[in-house]
């Protein structure tokens, strides 16, 4: 080929090359990566595993891990104690650990309070009771004893211990002492629910992972003084717009095949209609969890599981998710959100949407052309809870961090537009949301940001800089102190009882009494089963933190009904109320005006 000849294709080559580069450069900027994309959005596949007593054979879990398996997915197995000492169940998992992560599922039973010798209520009530099943019902160091059993059982039947831990509750010692000795990197716990199971938790961020605060278990740190070094996901996300209700109807709108199949009747559009709601956002993150406790009633669910992991299979093929497991997840929180920022999740049509701040969480819905704002909670990182260094033996759990707005208990939902036809909402910088509302000619904004919350210029939230109060300083300075592990001095109870007619006194010593016995009279050392023992009476200490408690919150109390002076209120001890009397109440035309963790205050 001429010289000449040469050198024109090359400047061809070259001009056509600039052109290339430059379509593709101009068509990635046009055409930004979905949001959604496989950098962000994750979706965390959980199987909590209880012991054969409640899951049944191994053959419940056989079909669910097969079925895990099937789609080559990353998975997390959580096990109760129980499960450990069921060599059929791990020879199961074992089977398919390639893509398995095993972790603990913190329920107390009544072998593994046994086996690290703590007293467990034996014949009153259900297994699953909250003040039997969570390890808030029980005192600090029990707690620490089934820790210590749980984790090192775990690490002598799997190598080593676990990285993840999931319960329906966990209260802010045991999550402490989980991530301090333990490492633990990612707790699981159950979102909002007014009532289900024997327990009511509300106010936590809607539906969303967050760094937790150590003081609070439901609420999101707010600087690094405050903050625990693990990852909280949230088991069986709700529906954005149906979930906010009273009734366990309300929270069986949620991503768990048992409760959108069972009580509703749907099907896997609906499931993944929610899961859109979680994965396809403009947070910094999102993420959803999805699973099946293993055996039981849910058994009967396999099939819609089933369809629930062929959706995931799809969108991880098609890089709109990431599948992960929960240390996994953790580990990647930790690196694209490293404190917690706000964020946003919304319903497909806007009609209901929650913004998630370190300092409060607001809860909007659209309903017939007006916008209510209908759920706004202030977090505060001294708000505590009375399961910090005490037992909660009441049989119904209440966790809720107090409302400024609360349509459910108030009545008090805050309207913000009429004639809306539209809202349309975008992420800025910071942190912040604006919603642009739409209401007829008119144009209104929104802005949601850190510690901003105002629909034009009308302020909506306002922080105050109140310093927290002597009692809750000094909670905080008790759980610190509860914190720091002592020499542990043995310290002989004296005890006393009635067995078959014999009175029994003497000092405990291990599983044995150390004294006398009537009908006849006998001296000397006599042995018990542990369970047995544990239920001698003996000589109460005074708890300091209870009386701290009890005293905050009956001032609460006290300074709310001040105000209605002279009217006719109906006042309830927390343990006293259940979802039937709530009920009759509303139905009577009576309205909640108060609620905190020890007083419901009706009208």
């Amino acid at each position: 080929m001429p010289k000449n000849n040469r050198i024109i294709l090359y400047y061809c080559l070259v001009i056509k090359s600039i052109i290339v580069l430059t379509f593709f450069t101009l068509f990635s900027f046009w055409h930004p990566v979905p949001v959604g994309a496989i950098s962000s959005s994750y979706i965390t596949i959980v199987n909590p595993v209880r012991g054969s007593d409640l899951s049944g054979d191994a053959e419940n879990l056989s079909k669910q891990a097969e079925i895990t398996a099937s789609f080559a997915l990353p998975v997390t197995w959580l096990l109760q104690y129980d499960v450990l000492s069921e060599q059929k169940y791990l020879e199961e998992l074992n089977k398919y650990k390639a893509n398995n992560e095993i972790g603990i599922f913190l329920e107390v039973s009544e072998k593994l309070a046994t086996d690290s010798q703590v007293p467990y209520l034996m014949g009153k009530g259900d297994w699953a009771r909250p003040d039997k099943v969570f390890l808030s019902g029980y005192t600090p160091n029990e707690r620490k004893r089934m820790i210590d059993k749980l984790m090192e059982s775990f690490r002598l039947k799997l190598g080593k211990y676990p990285k993840s831990v999931g319960v329906w509750y966990i209260d802010a010692y045991s999550q402490d002492y989980l991530v301090n000795k333990y490492g633990i990197t990612a707790i699981l716990d159950c979102t909002d629910q007014y009532t289900t199971d024997k327990y009511q938790i509300w106010g936590k961020p809607w539906g969303v992972p967050f760094d937790p605060s150590v003081f609070n278990p439901l609420v999101p740190s707010q600087n690094s003084s405050d903050k625990l070094d693990t990852v909280k996901i949230q088991w069986a996300e709700r529906d954005p717009l149906l979930a906010y209700g009273a009734t366990v109807s309300a929270s069986t709108f949620s991503l768990q095949a048992n409760d959108y199949v069972g009580h509703h009747g749907f099907d896997t559009e609906y499931f993944k209609r929610i899961l859109n709601s979680y994965i396809q956002t403009d947070n910094p993150v999102s993420q959803a969890t999805v699973g099946l406790e293993v055996g039981g009633l849910e058994g009967k669910y396999l099939g819609e599981y089933e369809n629930q992991l062929s959706e995931i299979s799809k969108l991880a093929r098609e890089n709109k998710v990431k599948v992960t497991t929960m240390s996994d997840f953790a580990e990647k929180f930790k690196k694209l959100s490293p404190s917690n920022v706000p964020t946003l999740i919304k319903s497909e049509d806007n009609k209901a949407f929650w913004y998630n701040s370190p300092y409060y969480r607001a809860g909007f819905v659209e309903i017939g052309g007006k916008l209510f704002l209908r759920d706004l909670r202030v977090y505060k990182s001294d708000y505590l809870e009375s399961d910090l260094v005490d037992l909660d033996t009441r049989t119904f759990l209440y966790r809720i961090i107090p409302a400024q707005i609360d349509d459910l208990v108030y009545k008090n939902a805050k309207l913000i537009a009429t004639n809306v036809y539209s809202i349309s909402l975008n992420r800025k910088e910071g942190g912040r949301w604006i919603g642009e509302i739409r209401t007829g000619n008119k144009k209104e904004q929104l802005i949601m940001g850190e510690k901003e919350l105002k629909i034009g210029n009308n302020n909506l939230l306002s922080f105050s800089s109140e310093k927290s109060n002597f009692r809750h300083k000094l909670s905080k300075f008790l759980f610190l102190l509860s914190t720091i592990e002592f020499p542990q001095i043995p310290f002989p109870r004296l005890v006393w009882s009635t067995i078959d007619n014999r009175k029994i006194i003497g000092l405990e010593n291990g599983t044995r009494v150390l004294g006398l016995k009537t009908r006849p009279l006998q001296i000397g050392a006599f042995d018990f089963p542990f369970q047995t023992l544990v239920r001698f009476k003996s000589l109460p200490f005074p708890n300091l933190y209870r009386i701290l408690f009890r005293s905050d919150s009956q001032a609460e109390f006290e300074d709310f009904t001040k105000s209605y002076n002279g009217e006719d209120l109906l006042i309830f001890k927390r343990e006293e109320t259940d979802i039937h009397m709530i009920n009759k109440l509303e139905e009577s035309g009576k309205i909640r005006i108060f609620e905190n963790s020890l007083y419901q205050v009706w009208k």
